[in-house]
């Protein structure tokens, strides 16, 4: 499990694999309590030094989606081309999606001089800014690494405005 977490996280995941070695020989309970204190204390320092924060351990079986699969497969295979038709697919999607809806609530561009208006500029702002966050997301995700959490840094605005 060391590789997966970061250097600095050694010394504590070392101890709690010591401390579960010592419990897991007192019977069946104490085994399982043992190896899942393990897993949810490796499972944590992977995902703090991803920047991620931990959500708990996810049953065996969990569908995460296509992506994990599909980048997996890449590096099984020695190519990322289907990898990298899937993203480019589902980011076209999402833009495209996000960006006709932003497109539909145009017309509430004007000043708002009823409470009908307010309601209709509302949900323009709110599309326009899922349209643009989801942008950000995947430019963020881009610059950043293993997840969109550690995507984010100081100068993420540099260069454009």
């Amino acid at each position: 499990m060391l590789p997966f977490a970061p250097v600095e996280a050694e010394s504590e995941l070392s101890a709690a694999f010591q401390r579960a070695l010592s419990v897991r020989e007192k019977g069946p309970e104490a085994k399982a309590l043992a190896d899942s204190y393990f897993m949810e204390t490796a499972v944590r320092l992977h995902r703090v030094g991803e920047g991620a924060s931990f959500t708990g351990l996810k049953p065996a079986g969990t569908d995460f989606g296509p992506a994990i699969p599909a980048a997996e497969k890449a590096l099984k295979i020695g190519k990322p081309n289907d990898l990298t038709a899937l993203i480019s697919e589902q980011v076209a999607h999402g833009i495209e999606e996000r960006y006709r809806d932003a497109v539909a609530h145009s017309e509430a561009k004007m000043e708002p001089r009823t409470t009908a208006d307010v309601s209709k500029a509302r949900e323009r702002v709110q599309a326009e800014l899922a349209f643009i966050g989801y942008v950000e997301g995947i430019y963020l995700a881009t610059r950043g690494g293993m997840h969109v959490e550690a995507a984010i840094a100081p100068d993420h605005h540099q260069g454009t405005k």
